[in-house]
């Protein structure tokens, strides 16, 4: 079950993190993106000026300086980022606590949250791995509010559902 930069505009996250879990077969997989609560500074702030300055001023995200974007893309990018009604915001660690409460093994974070250890391309994302003690984690989650100013400071957790057999 795949949940992509869904769950953190509902008006209850873990509500809607619990209801898409029981989708998911024994063995199975939910990867979940989530704004992060600390990658989105720079987004709000340049919320804060798109606002102030009625949506003037967009060279000040990367994404819409990007001259191989189309301009529809660049709109939706905008809407998504900029003009969204609601959205909350979230950590490894608090999806950590999800997963435990309903049961589910974290499997892999992205990025992930060790320290130094980024994804590659040869890199399978089912294969489990540990989630990093606490304060590595924080290390890795501060990092990302410099990296979110291009990625909309977005994370995604995997976590599987127990094998009926286990």
């Amino acid at each position: 079950m795949i949940s992509n930069g869904v769950l953190h505009h509902t008006s209850d996250p873990f509500l809607a993190f619990r209801s898409i879990a029981q989708l998911v077969r024994p063995g199975g997989y939910l990867l979940v993106g989530l704004y992060h609560r600390w990658g989105r500074l720079i987004t709000d702030a340049r919320r804060v000026v798109f606002r102030l300055s009625g949506g003037r001023l967009r060279g000040l995200d990367p994404n819409l300086r990007a001259a191989q974007k189309s301009d529809a893309k660049k709109r939706a990018w905008f809407a998504d980022q900029y003009r969204h009604p609601h959205e909350s915001k979230h950590t490894i660690g608090e999806t950590l606590r999800w997963l435990d409460e309903i049961g589910f093994a974290f499997v892999k974070s992205i990025p992930r949250s060790h320290l130094f250890q980024p994804i590659g391309l040869a890199d399978s994302l089912f294969i489990p791995e540990t989630p990093g003690v606490p304060i590595e984690r924080l290390l890795v989650e501060l990092g990302m509010t410099l990296r979110g100013s291009r990625e909309g400071g977005f994370f995604v957790v995997i976590g599987r559902r127990p094998s009926a057999h286990s």
